[in-house]
């Protein structure tokens, strides 16, 4: 595969909602979200950071971004830094993609993977591209936007869930049939 626009957009759009996980939104950010993914915004500013932090940082019930609480080994269960984790972790190395210490989130991350799905589209790696959606976010990411358009209370994070899931599915159908 040669990096054509349509799949340089593609890496864009998945550091775009890297961002969207990894970061409490800001009025910046909104303003891209709105304009690539073309999401109309009618939620209060307030009212989205509200929601964000109630969704992701809620001290009852949180609903995490990490991999890990979703696709487990069953001796294990779901918990955070298990070995999902360090699949996730063993991959990106064999990839060439070494984090290190400077991140300070679980390697299996929402975020982080979108960020590594781009990384391998504009490395041309697709064979490992294929294999990482198998194994690792088709696993997963689907199931976690269900819940999270589900809990959102605000419009922007449904929205986002949706678009989310529905970028994931088109592209697991593309790179496994396309």
């Amino acid at each position: 595969m040669v990096i054509d626009s349509y799949h340089s957009d593609l890496a864009k759009t998945y550091k775009l909602l890297a961002s969207v996980f990894m970061e409490t939104p800001n009025s910046e950010l909104l303003q891209q979200v709105s304009e690539e993914l073309e999401i109309q915004i009618s939620d209060r500013f307030i009212d989205i950071v509200e929601d964000y932090h109630r969704l992701f940082y809620d001290t009852e019930d949180p609903l995490l971004p990490y991999e890990s609480l979703y696709n487990y080994n069953l001796k294990e269960g779901p918990s955070l830094w298990n070995s999902t984790t360090q699949e996730v972790s063993d991959f990106y190395e064999a990839c060439g993609l070494v984090l290190g210490s400077s991140v300070n989130l679980p390697y299996d991350h929402i975020g982080l993977e979108f960020l590594f799905v781009s990384y391998l589209i504009e490395n041309e790696m697709i064979d490992e591209l294929i294999e990482f959606f198998e194994l690792h976010i088709i696993k997963w990411v689907p199931e976690y936007c269900e819940k999270l358009e589900q809990k959102a209370q605000t419009e922007f994070l449904r929205d986002i869930a949706r678009i989310t899931k529905e970028v994931v599915l088109s592209d697991y159908e593309e790179l496994s049939y396309g």
